[in-house]
């Protein structure tokens, strides 16, 4: 049975990670006696009580005699990596473009119609796959229409508010007087007058 220092003990933890690195990396260290084997690193191998080192020693022998004599693994066929782009990646920017110029007709055309715009590029993608994605890319498109539209509506909306409120005479955004005052406090004017001083000096403020 496999016999080794309990995991706590330091010194074998130290001495088994260049016991490992020796038997790979010394000529003959397999026939070499204890006393030889701590002479390699005494100042390691000999803190190691000497029970504990012959039996670890003679595990770790055997255990890599027995990986060694295992018969390689078989490895299967590595898959070849894709060397450029699918067929739909190609497609899909081609097939937006032909959606949103009204090129491509979701409501008109069939399938097999939109494949023959660009059969050479559209027809290497597999049908099912191609059928999937139109109308992914159709929905998608459709909704990012709809919101586009109603933030175009809602903009609209709430210019035309602003642009009408910034003409009654108490309405400040906008207004003349708003103006006048950015342009006096980057000249510093607020810093000479009293507020009430500076009022008094422009129509628009009163």
């Amino acid at each position: 049975p496999k016999i080794t220092m309990p995991r706590g003990s330091p010194e074998w933890q130290r001495a088994k990670a260049l016991l490992e690195q020796d038997y790979l990396a010394v000529e003959g260290i397999q026939e070499m006696t204890l006393d030889e084997l701590i002479a390699l690193r005494p100042e390691i191998y000999g803190k190691v009580k000497l029970n504990n080192l012959c039996n670890n020693w003679k595990a770790m022998k055997e255990r890599t005699k027995a990986n060694k004599d295992k018969p390689p693994q078989r490895q299967g066929r590595k898959k070849k990596k894709s060397s450029g782009p699918t067929a739909w990646e190609i497609a899909k920017p081609l097939l937006q473009e032909d959606y949103l110029s009204g090129k491509a007709t979701a409501d008109i055309m069939t399938p097999d119609e939109v494949i023959a715009l660009r059969k050479t590029i559209y027809g290497k993608v597999p049908r099912s796959n191609f059928l999937t994605n139109w109308r992914s890319l159709k929905k998608r498109i459709d909704e990012e229409e709809v919101i586009l539209k109603r933030d175009r509506e809602s903009w609209e909306h709430d210019t035309a508010l602003y642009t009408l409120a910034k003409d009654l005479p108490w309405e400040w955004h906008g207004s003349d007087a708003e103006r006048l005052l950015k342009r006096d406090v980057a000249k510093g004017r607020h810093e000479r007058y009293r507020p009430a001083v500076l009022y008094l000096k422009r129509k628009a403020y009163q």
